[in-house]
């Protein structure tokens, strides 16, 4: 039967280019195997393959710009029984993934601080900049917050999809 696998949920983002294709009609391919790297402005991510099979065509090329439902390639599945596989919680002992408060690897001016905030409660980070810098003048407690988040929130790896991307194996 023929599967196919389309751009997952990316959050709020459209026209997201296509960097690489990883694959060509004809390839043989596991579940979980990347098809595509797509490049957002904040991160490179690829997209796994729903389920495992030969890749009968491929719908997008390098110059491509897709979107989320967009289809990325038509795979003709080895078992007819085969259902394509459930989305993986990034947390194995969650069933539905949760934001994580990090500091940002790809929008940091000083250590990322500011940039994961603004990730997390999805504002812009020049807002939360703006506020860190009121809370120093009045009286420094926006320093000594800051140092502490500093220390405290790890790093986001990089390369992964953004906090509000839906994962798809």
């Amino acid at each position: 039967r023929e599967v196919e696998v389309r751009v997952p949920n990316m959050g709020d983002f459209k026209d997201v280019a296509v960097i690489d294709v990883l694959v060509k009609p004809g390839d043989s391919i596991e579940a979980e195997a990347p098809l595509v790297t797509l490049e957002t402005e904040k991160a490179a991510m690829d997209v796994p393959s729903t389920v495992a099979g030969i890749i009968q065509k491929v719908h997008v090329s390098k110059t491509s710009k897709v979107s989320p439902g967009d289809l990325l390639v038509t795979v003709r599945s080895e078992s007819a029984a085969e259902t394509p596989a459930a989305a993986p919680s990034p947390y194995a002992y969650q069933s539905v993934p949760r934001k994580r408060l990090v500091r940002s690897s790809t929008d940091s001016k000083i250590a990322g601080v500011c940039g994961g905030l603004a990730d997390y409660f999805d504002i812009d980070p020049m807002l939360i900049r703006l506020i860190w810098v009121v809370l120093f003048l009045c009286g420094g407690t926006g320093g000594l917050a800051y140092i502490i988040l500093w220390i405290v929130l790890p790093l986001a790896p990089t390369g992964v999809p953004l906090p509000n991307a839906t994962i798809v194996s």
